[in-house]
């Protein structure tokens, strides 16, 4: 820790910053594990009470074939919301330590950065989204350019496909005539 710069501490202070890191993080961890039990037993006991009132009413009067189904979307959907949850609440065995040193006024010491690792474990994720969108757009782009290719004629054009009269007096825009 030296003493030079401005003011009294000069850049002593991001020495006291470790400092301060290395003496209260594990105590920081250990709280964080122990909120984040909390928490998630919290949660958990809620989805466990929702999913049985939600169950209870999804397969009360089903057949075989529906309770099966709705069984297995059931465990999934729960499953899923589960790790979720435990995800989220245990995140603060990092979250909270890291945030600790900036709340007392000292800038982050930590050398994990939890939302920096959460962005970069989500990239590849953003990407393929990203190119299943501008695929989805390309193909998009090419139908509209084959209906005008085509003339516009039956397919995308405006005009109404061939069907029954019943149907085409469903599917038919109201004019003014109509009113």
């Amino acid at each position: 820790m030296t003493f030079s710069g401005d003011g009294i501490h000069g850049k002593g202070v991001r020495g006291y910053e470790v400092l301060f890191t290395i003496l209260f993080r594990p105590s920081m961890m250990v709280i964080g594990m122990v909120f984040s039990y909390t928490v998630f037993s919290a949660i958990s006991w809620l989805l466990m009470k929702s999913f049985l009132v939600a169950s209870t009413f999804t397969l009360d009067h089903g057949y075989l074939t529906d309770n099966w189904v709705g069984i297995i979307a059931m465990i999934i959907m729960y499953s899923a919301m589960e790790m979720t949850t435990a995800t989220l609440s245990f995140r603060l065995i990092t979250t909270l330590p890291h945030h600790m040193a900036s709340m007392v006024g000292f800038g982050a010491a930590s050398r994990v950065d939890a939302e920096d690792f959460e962005k970069s474990a989500t990239r590849p994720v953003q990407q393929g989204a990203d190119t299943g969108r501008q695929l989805g757009i390309q193909y998009l782009e090419g139908l509209k350019d084959e209906a005008k290719k085509s003339g516009g004629g039956g397919r995308s054009g405006g005009t109404l496909p061939a069907m029954d009269t019943t149907t085409a007096a469903q599917v038919r825009p109201i004019t003014q005539t109509d009113v």
